[in-house]
């Protein structure tokens, strides 16, 4: 008996199984992995537009030489949630080429070519989180808003970004990642920042910044980590330093630091509080380059923060000075005054403490008052009650037991000489019957 028809049909069913499993897959890709396709290095020109599972999720056509994406490039893979096209020589994208993807989550197009992008672009995407366009070298922001409403993850690094517009973020109220480092930014608005009100991580290192204003990461209450190294920016003010220091992690690092008495109220703004961590290394003038910026401190510079220490530490010798006055006696005060003439500043202070004492002082007399009146009214609540005689005469308690007492003594005499007549009549009763 022949065992070939077996193995023929074995093979069928075999075929069937892997095909219902790991789906239909084009020749140029590899699709071992459940709704996922690896099309990496493939020399694709184009993403294929058959072969595919229709629930196909994961597509990796990374290292490739697609150059275009057209409105229909992936019209018939609609279940896709992770899609990468990453080192490919994109140049262009038309508006609708992602509209169809209403599942998508993570789109990267890093190390393409790709010069701008439609605002509208994304704005079927509802669903899209992560999103780079890192490393297209002449890629600029359009100057309108994106509309990726749940776009959690940003990469616009290595870019030729020069602006960004004010409403660009308008649309991502949830982003919480944004990486614009190695740029070409000059400049930020104030306004840049102000809809990412959950945006903890912002990168702007290796951009041309020069002077960044406290306002821009104002509604940034959130933001945990701020990095802007390897810019041109010399000096900062006592507000963006304590934008700083409520941000917590900053990298300012390699800033071209101006290290002279126009930096030193900065400087020791940061010194005296606990939570400044500010590390910066000068750059000007010649005699501080590549030093800490602590050199400052040996300047002698004049500033807001060293007269507020300076007078904090006049005033804690004054009082001790008084405490050693009050402990010595009367002995010191005999010594002629040296002070000049009164200031008339302390004057009025002083009329003003006289009126608060008298106000204070009649407030007192009222309180006693009233606290003697109300103690007089207990009293009289709490004397005995006094009850009236039958003559009308109103009787303590003490004159009624008095009274009670008295009567009883004339009643006893009363029945006593009562007795008395009864026995003598009693005796002539007898006389006469003799």
């Amino acid at each position: 008996m022949s065992y070939f028809p077996l193995v023929v049909l074995a093979s069928a069913f075999l075929s069937i199984v892997v095909t219902s499993v790991t789906g239909q897959c084009p020749l140029q890709c590899s699709c071992l992995v459940v709704h996922s396709a690896d099309c990496a290095r493939s020399f694709l020109t184009e993403i294929p537009q058959s072969g595919f599972n229709q629930h196909l999720t994961n597509l990796n056509a990374s290292s490739n030489k697609i150059a275009n994406l057209d409105q229909d490039s992936l019209r018939n893979i609609q279940a896709l949630t992770h899609l990468n096209l990453s080192y490919n020589i994109i140049s262009s994208i038309h508006s609708e080429t992602f509209m169809t993807l209403k599942h998508l989550k993570s789109l990267d197009l890093t190390r393409n070519y790709i010069d701008s992008i439609d605002s509208g672009t994304f704005m079927y995407n509802k669903k899209l989180e992560w999103l780079s366009l890192a490393s297209n070298p002449t890629f600029t922001l359009p100057n309108k808003d994106f509309h990726i409403p749940n776009l959690l993850f940003w990469n616009l690094s290595h870019c030729s970004i020069q602006k960004i517009h004010s409403d660009t973020f308008k649309e991502m109220a949830k982003l919480g990642q944004l990486y614009l480092n190695n740029n070409k930014i000059v400049s930020l608005n104030n306004r840049v920042f102000r809809h990412l009100n959950q945006l903890q991580t912002l990168d702007l290192c290796y951009n041309a910044l020069q002077n960044i204003e406290a306002e821009v990461f104002s509604n940034l209450l959130e933001l945990r980590s701020l990095s802007l190294c390897h810019n041109n920016v010399s000096r900062i003010n006592i507000t963006f330093l304590n934008a700083v220091i409520r941000i917590g992690k900053v990298d300012l690092e390699g800033n071209p630091w101006i290290c002279d008495c126009d930096s030193a109220n900065v400087y020791f703004s940061c010194a005296i509080n606990e939570s400044c961590n500010l590390n910066l290394t000068c750059e000007f003038p010649d005699g501080s380059k590549q030093r800490n910026w602590s050199g400052i401190d040996a300047l002698g510079c004049k500033t807001t923060a060293t007269a507020i220490a300076q007078r904090t530490s006049k005033e804690e010798m004054t009082t001790t000075t008084d405490q050693t006055e009050e402990s010595v006696g009367p002995t010191m005060s005999s010594e002629p005054s040296k002070e000049g003439p009164e200031d008339p500043k302390d004057s009025e202070e002083i009329g003003l403490w006289l009126i608060i004492m008298i106000v204070l002082g009649v407030l007192c007399s009222v309180v006693l008052v009233v606290v003697i009146v109300l103690a007089i009214c207990v009293l009289k609540r709490r004397s005995p009650r006094k009850r009236r005689s039958p003559n009308g005469v109103q009787l303590s308690e003490d004159s009624r037991h008095r009274q009670n007492a008295n009567n009883r003594e004339a009643e006893q005499s009363m029945s006593t000489e009562f007795n008395s007549e009864q026995v003598v009549q009693r005796g002539v009763g007898n006389v006469t019957s003799l």
